[in-house]
């Protein structure tokens, strides 16, 4: 896999996934106002960490397809085991203090806490060894 391909498809995702996300997270209160009622709208807080979350998410979405191509799912198992248990660590913490909302920074704070810095080593480590076989050869 050529670094640029991953670089433009990394570039592409964050710039079309996370203005998508942000018009979602500004109609979300008109929207849920119509299709539930009053009493269903969230708070502002909410919305917010929810589309800091999906922004993280967003920003990984060639890590994981990257990982899946070369067949290195490894990481992604690891990842996807350390973040439920981050969501619910930090849940329980931040739901104290914040209801629903906390619950929402926690599963954000778990994605960027387990799923970058895993992710984006094995990325770093596998285009390193591509360059390494590429100049030695």
């Amino acid at each position: 896999m050529d670094q640029g391909a991953y670089k433009n498809g990394t570039f592409a995702s964050v710039i079309l996934g996370i203005p998508f996300a942000a018009a979602l997270g500004l109609a979300a209160k008109p929207l849920i106002l119509i299709w539930a009622g009053p009493s269903a709208v969230p708070d502002s807080y909410l919305i917010l960490r929810l589309f800091i979350y999906i922004a993280a998410c967003v920003s990984l979405v060639m890590v994981g397809q990257l990982l899946c191509g070369i067949e290195r799912v490894e990481p992604l198992v690891l990842c996807n085991v350390l973040c439920p248990l981050g969501c619910v660590g930090f849940g329980v913490v931040f739901a104290h203090w914040w209801g629903l909302s906390g619950v929402a920074f926690a599963m954000a704070l778990s994605v960027l806490v387990t799923l970058f810095p895993i992710s984006l080593y094995q990325v770093r480590r596998f285009f390193r060894a591509v360059s390494a076989a590429g100049s030695g050869a």
